[in-house]
């Protein structure tokens, strides 16, 4: 069966969960609690509870390709129980294509980063870090790591909402992925097989300053802060998941605060 398994179903994982739906006979979305898994009723799709840790849930044996998108921020023993998952996966009956969703949180805060960039300096995320360094180790299953910009869209994500009671925020390159194209490159590298990683952000480089005053504007916001010049800050090329084929809908973040 064409049997796709979301683990972590909530801000992204539904929206890729609604991009898939033409993609998969089959789709299952999980979420911690029976409380969340209500929210996906009206997608129509199976719905299973799971944490990170747990056995996996029994859909896991014929599914087709399995999306992690778990973020690490708030749970225990992240690696660990990552770890468990890998192992897990390995043994299922169907090896799945594995979608690992990260972030660009696994690169330093400084600097300018392609995915064939080496670095010495922490990591801004040592939790990203060492996860894919888990997914790196292991051979079996055919994987796939997309590491995400800042995720954003225009209703519930509103960068237009952020920043609430700061005077000053630091100028620099806005690393950002729209929930569209975030879910749609996930649903791209399983439909045609993508093995990698990559970088996904919108390609066309865009300032913080012209992001955010583009945000605000859309927001109908007054209380804007004013942005700092000088202090270092971080560019992610996504170049190379252009290169695979995929169309970005937005490929200038702030062109989305124009539809």
């Amino acid at each position: 069966m064409n049997h796709l398994l979301i683990l972590g179903c909530g801000w992204l994982g539904e929206a890729v969960a609604r991009a898939a739906l033409p993609l998969y006979e089959n789709i299952t979305g999980t979420r911690t609690s029976k409380e969340g898994l209500e929210a996906l009723s009206v997608l129509g799709i199976n719905r299973a509870v799971f944490s990170l840790g747990d056995p996996l849930p029994a859909q896991a044996e014929n599914a087709k390709a399995v999306v992690v998108a778990i973020p690490p921020s708030k749970i225990t023993n992240y690696a660990k129980r990552l770890h468990q998952l890998i192992v897990a996966l390995q043994t299922a009956p169907q090896s799945p294509h594995l979608v690992f969703v990260s972030s660009t949180g696994y690169y330093p805060a400084t600097g300018n980063y392609s995915e064939q960039t080496t670095f010495t300096e922490a990591p801004s995320s040592p939790l990203v870090y060492e996860a894919e360094q888990i997914l790196a180790q292991q051979t079996r299953l055919k994987t796939t790591v997309l590491r995400m910009g800042g995720l954003f869209n225009t209703t519930d994500r509103h960068p237009g909402n952020w920043f609430r009671g700061k005077s000053q925020v630091s100028d620099g390159y806005a690393n950002m992925i729209h929930q569209t194209d975030a879910a749609h490159s996930v649903c791209f590298a399983l439909a045609n097989q993508i093995q990698g990683t990559f970088n996904v952000v919108s390609p066309k480089p865009v300032r913080k300053s012209d992001f955010y005053m583009a945000a605000f504007q859309h927001a109908q916001r007054s209380d804007i802060p004013s942005f700092v010049t000088g202090k270092p800050g971080k560019w992610i090329d996504g170049s190379l998941w252009e290169t695979q084929g995929f169309q970005f809908t937005y490929p200038e973040a702030t062109a989305a605060f124009k539809a």
